[in-house]
């Protein structure tokens, strides 16, 4: 009789404990969904120098650009290949600018 009181007692004590963890417990959050970046239509010329393919990271994703084809990017993609030919163009009037002197 003795067990029964302690095991009913002991029973009750967890369903208070279980009940108070579950109003404590946070909720869960279904995941938001992201949202799709903005992209863009981007085509590389392929020429008789340049025909492999070019290969973008952006936030370690990688994005691997067929030349010759339109293809869809995120526009950070096309804003770093737009970034290197502003650079690629500066190094050559800056090489240029030096073999000339």
């Amino acid at each position: 009789m003795a067990t029964k009181k302690v095991t009913e007692k002991l029973d009750e004590i967890m369903n208070e404990e279980t009940l108070a963890a579950e109003e404590e417990a946070p909720e869960i959050n279904e995941p938001k969904a992201v949202a799709e970046p903005e992209t863009v239509t981007i085509r590389i010329p392929r020429t008789r120098k340049d025909e492999e393919d070019v290969v973008v990271w952006v936030n370690n994703r990688r994005f691997l650009i067929k030349r010759g084809v339109a293809v869809e990017v995120p526009k950070a993609v096309a804003e770093i290949l737009e970034e290197q030919e502003r650079n690629l163009e500066f190094a050559y009037a800056f090489d240029s600018q030096v073999v000339s002197e």
